[in-house]
């Protein structure tokens, strides 16, 4: 397996011209503190497949498989 992501890493920094380890810096990521806050990150990912009109409406996100 190493070897692979090795390979895959080469060869994804010369396409794009890049150094170094793909995942060498942190991810963007927030701490979470409040309740509110936490409670918008919800509704985000929740909604997440109404708005980019994966399901069609609300009643479909109880199908939603995801």
């Amino acid at each position: 397996m190493r070897h692979l992501l090795t390979g895959y890493a080469l060869y994804y920094n010369k396409k794009y011209r890049r150094l170094g380890y793909l995942f060498q810096n942190r991810f963007k990521s927030i701490l979470c503190q409040k309740d509110s806050y936490f409670l918008e990150l919800v509704r985000y990912i929740l909604l997440n497949p109404v708005r980019a009109k994966i399901v069609d409406n609300l009643d479909g996100l109880y199908k939603y498989k995801y």
